[in-house]
């Protein structure tokens, strides 16, 4: 648990607490998937925190593509990455072969995921594997607030649910088989479905993201998250006790992410 708090801790010299809270969540869940040595295509991988505090990233080869030029420029500044692209795989084919392609909740911002995710299969051989960590249909549920409105009325319920969806520029929110589907339909098998979530997580993210909007906004202005140290805590115990525990099967009440593993079909 101490490693987590350190890496936690980690996070919070770039990221909002909110931000790091469901970074971190992930960062579990990959930690047990991928090998010691791997070569690793981090598809939309923005400013390069989370490999920055990925344990053993030093024998990982990872390159990193991502449509925004100054968060590629942000990226490079960690020294992480063996070689970073401006793109975007809904528009072009990736160059490489790797034995990971990972979506660290970044495909579901692409309008048109199927082609990406068509692109993607290039730099894959039977071998590699993709993970995909995508937003649960109806995550803004967990939220207390969200459930005080909904009992209030749905349609503030809905609203309020479909405004965070909005602010945060997801395109694609499905189900796991819906997901499952869009992923198989574009010439994938996926091998696992697993989720990520808990009430104590949970609690931790809603906690801090009235926080964390206000350093979304400061972003634009600044174009990088500014040290508002004043703003960032560390969870207690309970939330890492919870993190050590993920991920959770399907069907969980509190579920806010699946993680998708797929191979070329």
């Amino acid at each position: 648990m101490k490693d987590l708090q350190a890496r936690f801790q980690a996070m919070l010299q770039k990221i909002p607490v909110s931000l790091a809270v469901r970074e971190c969540n992930r960062l579990v869940a990959l930690q047990a998937r991928l090998p010691a040595t791997a070569t690793v295509l981090d598809v939309g991988c923005g400013d390069g925190s989370f490999w920055k505090v990925f344990p053993g990233v030093e024998r990982l080869t990872v390159d990193g593509i991502d449509l925004n030029s100054h968060e590629i420029a942000l990226a490079r500044a960690t020294g992480v990455y063996r070689s970073l692209q401006v793109s975007d795989v809904s528009l072009s084919v990736p160059q490489g072969c790797y034995e990971f392609v990972i979506g660290n909740c970044s495909m579901e911002h692409i309008p048109d995921i199927h082609r990406a995710l068509t692109n993607l299969r290039h730099v894959m051989n039977d071998e590699s594997r993709m993970l995909l960590f995508v937003p649960a249909f109806g995550w803004p549920k967990v939220l207390s607030t969200v459930r005080f409105l909904q009992r209030l009325s749905p349609r503030l319920g809905m609203a309020a649910a479909g405004a965070l969806d909005g602010f945060f520029q997801h395109h694609h929110i499905y189900d796991e088989v819906s997901w499952k589907l869009l992923v198989e339909n574009a010439g994938y098998r996926v091998e696992k479905v697993q989720c990520l979530g808990a009430p104590e997580i949970n609690r931790e993210f809603e906690r801090n993201l009235g926080a964390a909007f206000v350093e979304f906004i400061l972003k634009v202005g600044l174009r990088r998250y500014a040290p508002l140290r004043s703003l960032r805590r560390l969870p207690d115990n309970r939330f890492f006790e919870a993190l050590s525990r993920q991920p959770v099967p399907l069907g969980s009440p509190d579920i806010v992410e699946y993680v998708i593993e797929a191979s070329l079909a």
